[in-house]
């Protein structure tokens, strides 16, 4: 009876041209969960929001400053200086910098200014960014997300002078 009862409302819904959640696409969302050594200070999200992506930042135990910040190609963070993220997402193999007239990389982003003793956050819009799919950002090995600890200068090839690699976490499905 139960069956037959689904298969009713099946048939109802098709017949009335409604959508089912079924027909609903998913939205996609990544999560990273900051790390400094041993010690979770953040997270990071990723969420398809049309012809781009939202993401949203937040951060604790920042001193007083400017940081760069980049989304590597790489899901692997492997201390204690995370080269193993790998290189900017360049998906279109440009120039490093958003103010690089020769364009920029996928992963290049704003900087991350922070407040003593205050959580640092930063929600932004990324333009044509794609998290999934076809030149989407996550692959079979994810990416993954940096915190410098310098400002990038958003024009210096290949990470605007922006310093070491001193927070870092992976994107995963959320």
């Amino acid at each position: 009876m139960r069956n037959i009862i689904v298969l009713g409302a099946i048939a109802l819904t098709a017949a009335c041209g409604g959508e089912t959640a079924a027909d609903k696409p998913l939205a996609a969302v990544f999560n990273a969960d900051l790390m400094k050594g041993d010690a979770k200070v953040g997270t990071a999200t990723l969420t398809q929001s049309g012809t781009g992506a939202a993401m949203s930042v937040k951060v604790d135990g920042l001193v007083t400053g400017t940081y760069g910040m980049h989304i590597h190609e790489t899901g692997k963070c492997e201390g204690p200086d995370y080269k193993s993220a790998g290189a900017h997402w360049n998906p279109g193999t440009k120039q490093h910098g958003l103010q690089n007239p020769a364009g920029t990389h996928g992963g290049d982003l704003e900087n991350l200014v922070a407040t003593n003793g205050q959580a640092s956050r930063i929600e932004r819009q990324l333009a044509g960014f794609t998290l999934s799919g076809e030149g989407g950002l996550m692959d079979a090995d994810g990416a993954a997300f940096i915190i410098h600890a310098l400002p990038d200068d958003n024009k210096t090839d290949p990470s605007g002078n922006s310093g070491d690699r001193m927070i870092c976490g992976v994107f995963g499905a959320g």
